[in-house]
């Protein structure tokens, strides 16, 4: 029986052409479609930010991780900051995609914010992702002073997929800012069994790019569920 019903009528014709099945070409196509998505929002007017990208070296000898940057251009004050994860269900996403919040998020919050641009599955699988993540994570609370950052006030956010990671990358002993946007965890939502035949089956793509992010070693017991 189709759920499409219990969809705002204003968002079924999104639907009407379901998402087709993740594979590795689909998965190119998505990636590539997302970076186009968020490179066609207009860019806010906020001249009292300033933007850069840096590379952050790797505590695990990777290579160096790609990161975003937002600040206030002044400031008479150390400044807190904010790490950012972007979502994308553990396989696909870039710091773009949140490129425009970020600015405003800098400009009203008077923060810095790094949007990390860490490795994915099924590339780069568990734990590649969260060393990236963690390195940066640490780069700012060891170079809070050099930063201009009050490292009492260094927090780590994330949606979705990126939520979930925030939990794993966060060394102890630091600050417990923690923002949760929609975070995924890792098991059956009512909403994701509800609406499943009105969205092409989500369950049983996460579950697909969850078992790519653990490298081929979520329990066989889940995966039989995805038959």
């Amino acid at each position: 029986m189709s759920t499409i019903e219990l969809v705002d009528p204003e968002l079924r014709a999104a639907l009407a052409e379901p998402l087709p099945p993740l594979t590795a070409e689909t998965l190119r196509q998505r990636r590539a479609k997302a970076l186009e998505l968020a490179a066609a929002v207009p860019k806010p007017h906020l001249p009292d930010i300033a933007t850069d990208e840096i590379q952050v070296e790797s505590a695990f000898g990777a290579k160096p991780i790609r990161v975003l940057t937002y600040r206030p251009v002044t400031s008479d004050a150390p400044l807190p900051a904010i790490v950012h994860i972007h979502g994308g269900g553990f396989v696909m996403g870039a710091p773009e995609m949140k490129d425009v919040e970020n600015r405003l998020f800098a400009s009203e919050l008077r923060c810095a914010i790094y949007s990390v641009d860490h490795r994915l599955a099924p590339e780069s699988p568990h734990p590649a992702p969260v060393e990236d993540i963690y390195s940066v994570f640490v780069w700012p609370h060891a170079n809070a002073g050099q930063l201009g950052l009050d490292p009492a006030r260094i927090g780590i956010k994330g949606e979705s997929g990126g939520g979930c990671r925030t939990v794993r990358a966060r060394p102890a002993g630091t600050s417990l800012h923690q923002i949760f946007g929609s975070p995924d965890d890792m098991k059956f939502q009512s909403s994701m069994t509800l609406f499943a035949s009105a969205v092409g089956d989500p369950a049983s793509a996460y579950y697909k790019a969850l078992d790519k992010w653990c490298n081929g070693t979520l329990d066989p017991r889940t995966l039989k569920l995805l038959e």
